[in-house]
């Protein structure tokens, strides 16, 4: 499928070059003059833009787009044009249509949804594939979203969307970004079947009442970018085991646990501004190229009490900053032990934690300083 699609994206831009090549789209060749083709105010009645009222292909229907005033009804007799050769389906601007139902698109280049006025639902049965970009955006009505066959995009954008509660897709790939970001009621959102890869990017933030993120079969992604979710209380990624870059989370006021429970590498994490951080679970966290930071995370000029610590893995990394949450003294002394056993002895490392560590502890900082590392416990 993502081969045929690459055959279709290479027409698609040939298409395109010979659209800009041409001088006037005479005879409807490329369509010229019928690029918006709205019942065929732009095509000229077919006269220069013949066949072309979809698009800029001429007679290919390679764009079909829906703006202005259109219909329910006049949307769906438009959408019966579309055929194998169409690639953009464009929903814009629109201030009539309440209700989207796309059924003939099978796979598409780019498909986009933004900025319209009444649009309650969007129902697409069928298409299983795009190979840029699906966006929908600002849609301030929007209640309902049901691509359930669409299995495979470059990049899924959802933003300012101001009245769904919940987003539930089927996707298994993604080799772009993830991005929700400002839907302001979106309470949840579901990615049961995405898989991801080292290009995959999970964007989340400024969805004020977000209470649940699920991406249960994750097992690989580029990144994890959370921020400004202040309702959220838990972000759990239970498959992930490797990110190619890093974990980014911050100023999520009600979070109170962060679980990466199978994450062997990473490039870093930094968890920041979470003033209710309670439980964080990297045990089998292994290999970070930079580090691992929590910071920023005071309450009132006095760090917090962090519940529990879960980093007894870690062998390779240049720094472990947990400079704002208070540890028990249980969990500093077994990451302490931890790095104490490692081998070949670590050196190099800058540690700092915040807490009281034990005399056993205490005897395990020596070891390492003595061993050329940096070693800083602040006991407020």
């Amino acid at each position: 499928m993502r081969k045929q699609l690459l055959i279709k994206m290479f027409l698609f831009v040939f298409a395109g070059v010979l659209f800009s090549c041409s001088e006037d789209g005479a005879d409807g060749k490329n369509g010229k003059d019928g690029i918006d083709g709205i019942d065929g105010k732009d095509g000229k009645d077919g006269e220069d833009g013949k066949d072309g009222e979809d698009g800029e292909d001429g007679g290919s229907s390679t764009y079909i787009v829906l703006s202005g005033d259109i219909t329910d009804d006049a949307a769906a007799k438009k959408l019966e044009d579309i055929n194998e050769y169409t690639e953009v389906i464009l929903i814009k601007n629109t201030s009539n249509l309440t209700r989207l139902h796309i059924t003939k698109a099978v796979d598409l280049v780019r498909l986009e949804i933004n900025n319209n006025e009444k649009l309650t639902s969007i129902e697409i049965e069928g298409l299983e594939e795009v190979y840029d970009f699906v966006k929908i955006n600002k849609n301030p009505l929007l209640e309902q979203v049901n691509m359930a066959s669409l299995s495979s995009v470059e990049s899924f954008l959802f933003t300012n969307n101001k009245k769904i509660t919940a987003l539930s897709l089927n996707l298994e790939e993604a080799f772009g970004t993830v991005y929700i970001d400002n839907n302001e009621k979106l309470e949840s959102v579901s990615f049961p079947r995405l898989k991801g890869n080292l290009e995959t990017s999970i964007s989340i933030s400024d969805n004020m009442a977000l209470i649940a993120m699920e991406f249960p079969e994750l097992s690989r992604a580029n990144s994890i970018r959370c921020y400004d979710n202040v309702a959220i209380e838990q972000l759990d990624f239970p498959a992930l085991i490797t990110l190619e870059d890093g974990i980014h989370i911050s100023n999520h006021q009600s979070l109170l646990g962060v679980s990466f429970p199978v994450l062997e590498t990473a490039k870093d994490s930094y968890i920041s501004r979470n003033n209710n951080l309670q439980d964080i679970d990297f045990s089998k966290l292994q290999s970070l190229e930079e580090g691992f930071s929590i910071y920023y995370d005071w309450i009132n000029g006095v760090p917090y009490d962090i519940n529990s610590l879960k980093l007894s893995s870690l062998t390779s990394f240049e720094r472990v900053n947990i400079s704002n949450g208070r540890l028990k003294t249980a969990d500093i002394d077994a990451f302490l032990a931890h790095l104490v056993s490692i081998t070949p002895a670590i050196t190099g490392k800058d540690i700092s934690m915040v807490g009281a560590p034990s005399a056993q502890g205490e005897n395990d900082i020596q070891t390492l300083e003595d061993n050329g590392n940096t070693v800083n416990i602040y006991n407020p």
